[in-house]
């Protein structure tokens, strides 16, 4: 999802989708393309969704604004527990 004028110049790149963000065959990724930042700043999607490129929705925040805002990812989806000294497993809960 872009806005009307980024689809402009875009529509004529071939984007594929690389860890969920749009990527060209030169890995550049659309959101830095859209929305430049300079170091140590990172580019932010808002609601989360890699794909939604409109300028609204993309942030310069830091790494660690950045990080707070994303989501956990599945492979930490077992590990955490709402408990202390309790570790989530596949199959109910260990002590």
């Amino acid at each position: 999802m872009v806005d009307d004028d980024v689809y402009q110049w875009a529509s004529g790149v071939e984007w594929f989708v690389v860890c969920g963000y749009a990527c060209n065959r030169n890995k550049e990724y659309l959101h830095r393309l859209i929305r430049p930042v300079s170091r140590p700043l990172e580019v932010d999607h808002k609601n989360q969704d890699r794909l939604d490129n409109r300028r609204e929705n993309l942030i310069a925040s830091t790494h660690r604004a950045n990080i707070r805002n994303s989501r956990r990812s599945n492979k930490h989806r077992y590990a955490l527990s709402d408990y202390k000294l309790v570790n989530r497993r596949r199959i109910g809960y260990e002590r």
